[in-house]
């Protein structure tokens, strides 16, 4: 909300008249979330980019790079079973 207030408060003072601005106050709304979500996404990039600036040799990003799935060296904890089968009658009654 003051972000809003000290937004108009420039527009008026850069000699925008009341009036004018009322007139427009849904494009204004339309600029003004523009222009904070342009904010945001700056500050989300500096963020990430300061995050992971100390170990930037760390990371790599490049089709070459990539994780392959080999079927002969997986190795699961432990074969999956399967449920127990339970019969059950056509209104859905189990018969255990």
């Amino acid at each position: 909300m003051v972000f809003i207030t000290k937004t108009i408060e420039t527009l008026i003072a850069a000699g925008h008249n009341i009036p004018v601005l009322a007139r427009n106050k849904y494009d204004l709304r339309k600029a003004i979330s523009a222009l904070v979500n342009d904010l945001r996404a700056e500050r989300e990039v500096g963020q990430y980019n300061a995050l992971f600036a100390a170990n930037a040799g760390d990371f790599a990003v490049s089709a070459n790079l990539s994780i392959i799935f080999d079927e002969q060296t997986y190795a699961p904890n432990q074969p999956f079973e399967g449920r127990p089968f339970k019969e059950s009658t056509a209104d859905g009654q189990h018969l255990s």
